[in-house]
């Protein structure tokens, strides 16, 4: 199973190559850090959250980058795949 470390620093190498302000080659993460949480709602059953936030590097300049998303899960009833 892969560890919420390893998620973190894929997300970050991900925002590396999609996003026109970065794409740094080579890309060195200086420091990463990363949240989950479970989120109570009164709409949804399952919400989790996660951010990561990292400083990354070419060298030459450093960023710091935050991603943060939501994940919601439901089961579905009555459904056979």
């Amino acid at each position: 199973m892969i560890d919420e470390e390893t998620i973190a620093l894929k997300l970050i190498e991900i925002a590396n190559f999609m996003s026109p302000n970065l794409m740094y080659v080579p890309l060195n993460v200086e420091s990463i850090g990363y949240s989950t949480a479970k989120i109570e709602s009164p709409i949804v059953e399952n919400l989790n959250s996660m951010t990561v936030s990292a400083v990354v590097s070419n060298g030459e300049k450093d960023t710091e980058v935050t991603i943060s998303f939501l994940v919601n899960t439901e089961e579905i009833k009555g459904v056979t795949v």
